[in-house]
């Protein structure tokens, strides 16, 4: 068995000479840790599962977040943050999933954009179910829609009737471009959609840098920090975020940037309603409020998930770590707490059957791609 750790059903000898090797052991408190409480955290080690490889986003952030648990954590606790890559997240997170019954209760996991849309769209390989998790705290990221000067639009309004053909460059249909898709054709916004840039917003920031596109979004990070000063660049409006109550509301970093919402009822002068709406609220959460997502087995005990929410609030109060966050995500705040959460997850993922139904014949009929097998 490998020194300090529980060591659960999934994991033989060799993985622990792995992990010995190449995991990350972050120790929480210094000295012998303390019997462990069978309720609560004193003594135990939290094995922190991130199923996409070391560096990228989701990594990058559940990483930072270990040394503010150390300074808000009540209990001498251990944490193992163990990569499993795979399938757009959903290796890692079925195996999360999976070891629900024999396992040790502290495990937690990070998930972001991809894993949801993997969800919703059901694809085969996915063998878990996020409405049968304990989410404990969410940590939403904003977007910047934006266009070239030279394209002559200088407010959303003149969106209606482009002087110039808009082009856009895209990841894929059913990923990280739905809802701008779906905001596409709910406005009634005519552009030329190419994919095949499929590492990200890197790869579309450097086509609307080569002049291969016109039309873009970035999160407000990278706008923040590559695009705000630019003077060849027109924002326009963002993706707006989900309030508690599930409605969109303008995104609190760009208060004079429109939200989708307020760019429909500019064009359209009503607000909007119907399955497309609800779709692309849908599709907002899987890439807004819920980017990247902490859980917890639905079963875990109540004294664990009380500390660990309560860490999560304590922190997100602390100014040092709202500075540090915003570095990293533009300065949205963290959404703490499954009494918050799981009325979001609950409206992204307990999808009503007629927009579920609306949704794919959508991506179906516009973009080829196949419903999802029953």
């Amino acid at each position: 068995m490998c020194a300090g750790w529980k060591v659960t059903r999934h994991v033989n000898r060799r993985d622990c000479a792995a992990l010995a090797l190449g995991g990350v052991i972050l120790a929480l408190e210094g000295g012998t840790a303390a019997a462990a409480d069978p309720q609560g955290l004193d003594g135990r080690t939290i094995e922190w599962m991130v199923p996409f490889e070391a560096g990228g986003g989701t990594d990058v952030r559940s990483r930072f977040h270990v040394p503010w648990l150390r300074k808000y954590l009540k209990s001498h606790v251990s944490i193992i943050i163990e990569n499993k890559p795979g399938a757009g997240g959903v290796s890692g997170t079925n195996l999360f999933y999976a070891n629900r019954t024999r396992r040790d209760e502290l495990n937690m996991l990070s998930t972001g954009g991809s894993t949801n849309i993997a969800m919703i769209m059901r694809q085969p390989a996915v063998r878990f179910d996020f409405l049968d998790m304990i989410p404990i705290a969410g940590f939403p990221v904003g977007s910047v829609w934006y266009v070239a000067r030279d394209t002559g639009i200088k407010t959303v309004a003149d969106l209606r009737h482009p002087p110039k053909t808009l082009h856009y460059a895209g990841v894929a249909a059913s990923g990280r471009d739905l809802s701008g898709l779906l905001a596409f054709d709910l406005l009634g916004i005519e552009v030329q959609v190419t994919f095949g840039y499929t590492s990200g917003g890197a790869s579309t920031l450097l086509a609307f840098e080569r002049g291969e596109s016109n039309f873009d979004m970035q999160t407000t990070s990278v706008y923040q920090s590559r695009l705000a000063e630019r003077p060849d660049v027109v924002p326009l409006y963002t993706d707006g975020i989900l309030d508690q109550h599930g409605d969109v509301v303008r995104d609190p970093s760009w208060p004079d940037l429109p939200s989708v919402k307020d760019v429909y009822v500019t064009l359209h002068g009503k607000l909007p309603s119907g399955p497309e709406w609800e779709a692309y609220k849908i599709a907002l959460g899987t890439r807004g409020a819920l980017d990247m997502m902490v859980w917890l087995h639905a079963d875990a005990p109540k004294e664990a998930v009380d500390e660990l929410t309560q860490a999560f609030r304590d922190m997100s109060h602390d100014p040092e770590y709202q500075q540090a966050l915003a570095k990293q995500t533009g300065g949205y705040p963290i959404i703490v707490g499954p009494e918050v959460l799981k009325p979001l997850v609950k409206q992204t993922f307990d999808i009503d059957p007629g927009v579920r139904e609306w949704l794919y014949g959508w991506l179906e009929q516009k973009y080829n791609i196949p419903r999802p097998r029953k």
